[in-house]
């Protein structure tokens, strides 16, 4: 939620001392791109191979002409082929970071970087500060990943500042190698739409990222990735695209926990944070404020490596605000479950051993099982037959005092329906940890334990013991 904020004023030296206020509705000064083309001229570009700047063989998305790889109709030599297309030096001081942002369309052998390469680099003082290779699938280089082939999408690459101070230059390139000449007689690779700002101030062209899933701009977890909410009511899409995997040797193919969350928000900035399947509306998580990071967000699923698209909306919370942030992506193997999350996938206890378990992710059920003993007492069947009289058995189910600080267990105990017998969440005041005591007779019937973390946002380990109450 939005809280109130106690109003500052402080002065950054970029380019030109710019204004930040906590009170007025735009909070940084709008300045000339460092570059903005829409290539409708590129006269001071260096153009090698087949680069030139015009319409052919496909249509711009502003202006007449967009920069493109082809011979007006495929790139097609009859041999392997590359080139380069290299911005005029630009003066841009060491200290400062930058972002890159234009519009990509490409038709190519193949969407990954085998054949067809199609390469985007930065440099400062003529040295290479970053390089991004474009492909649709795979680990997202950090200019984000491509979109559909035949399809126009945005761009974004962060151009971070030299260790060194004072003056110096900045040049972007993009190149093109088709690496043999087999199958080159496609369209080609096109862009339009270039600027270069300084990082942190209103992108001077515009929204610096689309208001749509359409519009999106392609985020991977290679680093941080600075948006602005402009004008009041303006979203910012980005779209996160997984490549597909398959289990290593033919084994399982493996779960990854995925994070979205925001970062270095401004003094106005209260970010809100969803994510959705694709273009649908089928949401995955929604946060606004997360736990321990001020008025930052944060986002958290599981999935695999399924080729599954995300689409990411930030918004600022309340509907008159503005302000910047960057967005962050990070995705992390989730090691193999340590107990099953179903009754048939329960693990084995044995009375008097103890079986060590851990909530993660987030979410997480852990299930056992147990068997009474069958010991029968012996009694005299009645004529004509009858059930036996199993004796009463009082056991304790307990995780102990293992499980502590942010491990806050709750325990159910189940009979081999599904029906609930009993249930703990904490055995007594103060205690985090769960305890059940609870008379069972011995007549081989098998229970199932379940064991879960009381917040559904919250992980940690513990321990579990089913044990015979002394009478």
């Amino acid at each position: 939620m939005l809280r109130a904020r106690t109003g500052v004023l402080v002065l950054v030296s970029l380019l030109l001392v710019l204004p930040w206020g906590s009170t007025g509705a735009q909070e940084a000064a709008s300045v000339a791109p460092l570059l903005s083309t829409n290539f409708d001229s590129a006269s001071d570009w260096a153009l090698s191979g087949l680069w030139a700047a015009d319409a052919t063989p496909a249509s711009s998305t502003s202006g007449s002409k967009c920069l493109n790889y082809n011979n007006g109709t495929s790139f097609h030599t009859g041999s392997r082929t590359t080139g380069a297309a290299r911005s005029p030096s630009l003066s841009a001081p060491m200290w400062a970071e930058y972002t890159m942002i234009f519009r990509c369309n490409y038709q190519t052998e193949t969407t990954g970087t085998t054949y067809d390469k199609r390469s985007v680099k930065a440099y400062r003082n003529g040295q290479v500060a970053v390089t991004s290779t474009l492909a649709s699938s795979g680990t997202a280089p950090s200019a984000g990943l491509c979109g559909a082939m035949g399809v126009w999408h945005n761009h974004s690459m962060r151009i971070p500042a030299a260790a060194s101070a004072g003056s110096g230059t900045l040049q972007v390139e993009f190149v093109f190698d088709s690496i043999d000449g087999y199958d080159n007689n496609h369209a080609g690779w096109f862009v339009d739409d270039l600027t270069i700002y300084a990082s942190g101030l209103i992108p001077p062209t515009g929204d610096d990222h689309g208001n749509t899933p359409q519009t999106a701009t392609y985020v991977g977890a290679t680093g941080p990735q600075a948006g602005r909410i402009e004008t009041a009511g303006d979203v910012d899409y980005f779209k996160m695209q997984l490549p597909m995997a398959s289990g290593m040797g033919g084994g399982p193919i493996p779960t990854y926990r995925f994070t979205v969350w925001t970062s270095d928000l401004s003094s106005t900035m209260d970010t809100t944070v969803t994510v959705y399947q694709g273009t649908t509306t089928t949401r995955v998580g929604y946060n606004d404020d997360f736990s321990g990071m001020g008025l930052a967000s944060k986002v958290t699923w599981n999935s695999t490596l399924n080729g599954q698209t995300y689409s990411i909306r930030v918004a600022h919370y309340s509907s008159s605000g503005t302000g910047s942030y960057k967005i962050n992506v990070r995705w992390d193997v989730v090691p193999a479950d340590d107990h099953g999350n179903t009754a048939g996938t329960a693990t084995v206890l044995s009375f008097g051993v103890p079986a060590t378990g851990k909530i993660d992710p987030a979410g997480d059920v852990d299930f056992f099982r147990f068997t009474m003993p069958d010991e029968p007492m012996a009694t005299i069947m009645p004529i004509g037959g009858g059930l036996p009289n199993y004796p009463l058995r009082r056991i304790n189910i307990t995780t102990n005092s293992e499980s502590t600080g942010s491990t806050d267990t709750v325990i159910y105990l189940l009979d081999s329906l599904g029906n609930q017998v009993a249930w703990n969440d904490d055995a007594g005041p103060g205690a985090y940890w769960s305890e059940i005591e609870v008379s069972l007779r011995e007549d081989g019937k098998t229970y199932y334990v379940k064991v879960k973390h009381y917040s559904s946002s919250m992980t940690g380990p513990y321990t579990l013991t089913v044990g015979t109450v002394l009478q």
